[in-house]
């Protein structure tokens, strides 16, 4: 597990790391080969989290192409409901981006319109692309474990 700080939401605060424990985890996470059935950036953004939280807010998404992830979405009614369901569903809060938590990443130019990564650095995001492991910036929601 990462070494614990907190970031505040309102009045619950959630676990945040340090920059480098969420590089590292995202680091392990994000390899080659990019596969949309197994090894995407809604799973492997899910893995790099679990490996810092122990919690896996994707395990559940069930596809295996670019048409069925988007139907997965639509399900839901858009990426941003998408998300927040599967964050709320695996008991997460919402809270301002910090080293260490899940995001939804607004992205141009991919198969959809957002992406889920690990921030790893304020307003930094590590996502999965074709080749591997990108940090990019952009507008994002972000998730992480309650501070118990």
């Amino acid at each position: 597990m990462a070494h614990q700080s907190a970031a505040v939401s309102g009045l619950m605060m959630v676990r945040s790391c340090s920059p480098s424990a969420a590089f590292d985890a995202a680091s392990a996470e994000m390899v080659p080969p990019f596969d949309v059935a197994g090894r995407d950036c809604c799973r492997t953004a899910g893995l790099a989290f679990a490996r810092l939280w122990g919690v896996n807010p994707v395990a559940g998404a069930r596809y295996r192409s670019h048409a069925e992830a988007r139907a997965f979405v639509r399900s839901f009614g858009g990426a941003a409901a998408c998300h927040g369901a599967l964050a709320q569903a695996a008991g997460l809060i919402e809270a301002p981006a910090a080293p260490g938590l899940i995001g939804s990443i607004a992205v141009d130019g991919q198969p959809l319109p957002w992406v889920l990564g690990l921030c790893v650095a304020p307003d930094e995001w590590a996502v999965m692309g074709e080749a591997g492991m990108l940090v990019i910036t952009g507008d994002a929601r972000a998730w992480g474990v309650p501070w118990v």
